[in-house]
């Protein structure tokens, strides 16, 4: 139901604001995950907005106390517009449920990331490194694909398999995250470059302070490192069979691509929003490409030390897509000389032609999207 704004109107926004670099700040409602980035000005219009003075009279006290006059009724419309608005008069716009968790989720949420795993978490990735590297037979390897020996369509099948399961978990741990920091969080189906997978909206971290958002950023990380250790102690184990030693193996690869894939920062991941929590720069990625074009213009700018740390990183993260893109290609290779081995058709030769031809619809489908949304945020930002 629409309800008209006029002078007389009294509003109530009551929302979140965390400050930016400079003196930006993003403002919303952490309920319905908006956010909106706006200027010191408006910080204090957001302020007068509680619902106890006219729209009228906040005019009156801006024009009073600062040198420009903003006009506060198309700013409050523009906020409406955006379902930013809480209370007209005594009218609420948008109800504000706080969310609902069981309480068994809520207590696995706090086990996992309550603030002392911090320290428990970079115990586990230290020894994941050092069974990585020092122990023989752990190192991932792209002939781990094959699982199941001599059969690539199904061994293609268990491996996409173990990739879907790794990311539930890593989205999982997303979403538990967000349970801890007691945030409203959707799972929902995505299409990335490669594989349909589940995916966390978590986007009203935005209303939570900065430092609390690392862990939620980190989750996903952290489940799979969980996961690598136990692959690892269960490797060890004798009793698994060459099948078992087999699984392993592809669970370690899996893994490894998977933080490969997350150095990969161009494609928004998760790595991404750490760098840009950390150096607090908003439209990160475009005010750094901003920079790079307008040299390659010749035109004399001055570099941000943290736009020049994010183009550091993105290079890494350029040569991070060439090795992960090359293992992808050994593994298929692999795969396909695997399936020329016996020249008659069989149904693992159909299991694997029909996976394959999935995931180059998958692939195109997803690429298609990432420019789409790439356009989107590019012309947002200009």
């Amino acid at each position: 139901m629409s309800i008209k704004i006029d002078d007389n109107s009294k509003i109530t926004l009551d929302l979140k604001k965390q400050k930016l670099k400079g003196d930006s700040f993003v403002v919303g409602d952490e309920t319905q995950g908006i956010f909106v980035e706006l200027p010191q000005e408006a910080i204090y219009i957001v302020d007068l907005c509680d619902g106890t003075r006219t729209i009228k009279e906040i005019q009156s006290i801006l024009e009073m106390e600062m040198k420009e006059v903003y006009d506060v009724k198309d700013f409050i419309s523009d906020l409406y517009e955006v379902n930013l608005v809480y209370k007209i008069n005594d009218h609420i716009i948008v109800e504000r449920s706080g969310t609902r968790h069981f309480r068994f989720t809520k207590f696995i949420a706090h086990l996992l990331f309550a603030p002392r795993m911090y320290f428990v978490y970079s115990i586990i990735i230290f020894i994941n490194i050092y069974m990585m590297f020092y122990i023989k037979g752990n190192l991932p390897d792209y002939r781990s694909v094959e699982i199941i020996d001599e059969h690539s369509g199904l061994s293609l099948v268990c491996f996409t398999f173990i990739g879907i399961v790794v990311t539930v978990f890593h989205e999982i741990g997303h979403y538990l995250s967000a349970v801890e920091l007691q945030i409203p969080v959707k799972i929902k189906l995505s299409l990335r470059l490669f594989y349909l997978v589940v995916e966390t909206d978590i986007n009203s971290i935005w209303g939570i302070e900065r430092n609390k958002r690392y862990i939620c950023y980190l989750a996903g990380f952290y489940i799979e490192n969980i996961i690598l250790l136990l692959t690892f102690f269960i490797k060890k184990l004798n009793a698994i069979g060459n099948l078992g030693c087999h699984i392993c193996d592809a669970i370690i690869l899996t893994v490894f691509l998977n933080f490969v894939w997350q150095l990969m920062i161009f494609l928004r991941t998760d790595f991404y929003f750490i760098i840009l929590n950390y150096l607090n720069i908003p439209a990160l990625h475009f005010s750094a490409m901003q920079s790079i074009s307008s040299a390659g213009k010749g035109i004399k700018e001055k570099i941000d030390k943290k736009e020049v740390i994010y183009l550091i990183i993105y290079f890494v993260g350029v040569i991070a897509s060439i090795f992960y893109l090359f293992n992808e290609f050994l593994i298929y290779v692999n795969l396909f000389l695997i399936s020329i081995n016996d020249l008659e058709i069989s149904f693992d030769d159909v299991c694997f032609g029909g996976l394959m031809f999935l995931h180059i619809v998958l692939w195109g489908k997803g690429a298609y999207n990432k420019y789409i949304d790439y356009r989107m945020e590019h012309n947002a930002e200009r």
